[in-house]
């Protein structure tokens, strides 16, 4: 009982470790980085790979002392005949061999269904995430198809791994016994010559009953091996991906500041968004760009905040280049509203603060969200959470440049003017 409690805590702890290092990662990379993957197949990492990855580590301590067993067990059966150690010799490479069989034959249909499981993950995700589009341009039928053509490949990647387990699970668990019966013939027929005694038979029986189960336990760890490798390779893939680097060590002024692009290019892959855009917005002044949907204005807006790579073109804001503006600076420097907000399972105060500000802060920027009266009804603004309806959050945040994208679409004209006019008073 207390090994199998230090052996699932020490899985545990992995799997703690290894999920925290890999989130972490998640955040050091480049954005481009998270464009490039879909959201549940990065979710598909932090969950069943690393847990799969992990399932190996509890029955591996134990296959380690088993090696310390079989060589008391050879020895022993070598003491009571030559013979009946050779039975033991033989049945742990015999073991091996079968695993190895079982492994070359698991590992592609394994692969395939740790890739299967990210699939279904992202296409859960992106129902969800787009609920409203698909609603919207009723694609319910076209969604619920592609989770079944998504699901049906996970079923049936996991059925090839289920037969082939099928096929050597028995035989591997079965070793054990077989070796059993082939000792009591190969005993009984050393003692009719009197090589052995029944003692010695009773012996070698015993010792090979207690190799039984640390057998088992080592075939299982055989056969999650596989697995455990398939999964730990899709995480060190993503582990092996370079953090984003910025080698500036500029700071941007304070706010209020200008904001200047010129000879802009962005696009997505070969395809070009954006093509020579300039663009020159003066200190302490609001500029709303137009246009028709897909027209770039989110891909403006990204750009200039510097969560989307350019290819071509300067952003300069404050007389600073955002190229050479230090890491620590920029994440404090620059915001954008998006209209689709997210806030964190935290309280109010958390949400505008994260933790970077005192109280007296955060009702400051609350102020100037125009957030403070609905706040100040609260019984507890420090425990109380965010409705679904109040958002964008950035807005109570303190930033040198702030940019929007429709972030005040759901207010009405009267808030959406009063949230206009709180910013031009604080920027």
């Amino acid at each position: 009982m207390m090994r199998r409690w230090y052996l699932s805590l020490a899985e545990n702890s992995t799997q703690r470790d290894w999920r925290r290092a890999l989130v972490n990662h998640y955040l050091d990379v480049p954005l481009r980085f998270h464009r490039e993957r879909p959201t549940g197949e990065l979710l598909a990492h932090a969950d069943i790979d690393l847990t799969t990855a992990t399932m190996v580590l509890k029955p591996l301590a134990f296959s380690v002392s088993v090696l310390a067993l079989v060589i008391v067990a050879v020895v022993t059966l070598f003491i009571i005949h030559p013979l009946v150690a050779l039975l033991g010799i033989v049945l742990f490479p015999l073991l091996v061999v079968m695993s190895q069989i079982y492994t070359s034959r698991v590992e592609a249909p394994s692969a395939r269904a740790q890739q299967a499981v990210g699939e279904v993950a992202s296409v859960a995700h992106e129902s969800f995430e787009g609920a409203l589009v698909v609603k919207t341009l009723g694609r319910e039928a076209a969604e619920v198809e592609r989770l079944r053509r998504a699901s049906a490949t996970l079923r049936k990647e996991r059925l090839v791994v289920g037969r082939i387990r099928a096929a050597f699970e028995p035989s591997i668990d079965a070793l054990p016994n077989i070796g059993v019966v082939l000792l009591l013939l190969i005993g009984s027929w050393l003692v009719s010559r009197g090589d052995a005694t029944p003692g010695d038979l009773v012996l070698a029986a015993v010792v090979f009953g207690l190799l039984a189960t640390p057998l088992r336990v080592f075939g299982f760890f055989l056969e999650e091996m596989p697995r455990s490798v398939v999964a730990l390779d899709r995480v060190d893939k993503v582990m092996a991906q370079p953090v984003e680097q910025r080698a500036g060590t500029a700071t941007v002024p304070a706010g209020p500041v200008d904001v200047a692009v010129h000879g802009l290019v962005v696009g997505y892959g070969e395809h070009h968004v954006l093509r020579g855009v300039d663009l020159e917005v003066a200190a302490g002044t609001t500029a709303a760009v137009v246009g028709a949907t897909g027209s770039g204005k989110s891909t403006l807006l990204e750009a200039v905040a510097g969560v989307l790579d350019r290819i071509e073109g300067t952003v300069v804001i404050g007389g600073v280049d955002i190229d050479d503006v230090a890491a620590d600076d920029w994440t404090t420097a620059v915001a954008i509203a998006f209209q689709e907000s997210f806030l964190f399972t935290d309280t109010i105060v958390e949400n505008v603060a994260l933790g970077a500000v005192g109280l007296e802060e955060v009702h400051r920027t609350l102020a100037i969200a125009r957030a403070d009266g609905f706040v100040a009804d609260l019984a507890d603004a420090a425990r109380d959470r965010f409705a679904k309806g109040d958002r964008v959050v950035s807005y109570a945040r303190s930033h040198a440049s702030m940019e929007g994208e429709d972030a005040t679409s759901a207010l009405r004209d009267d808030a959406d003017r009063g949230d206009n006019s709180s910013l031009k008073d604080c920027f």
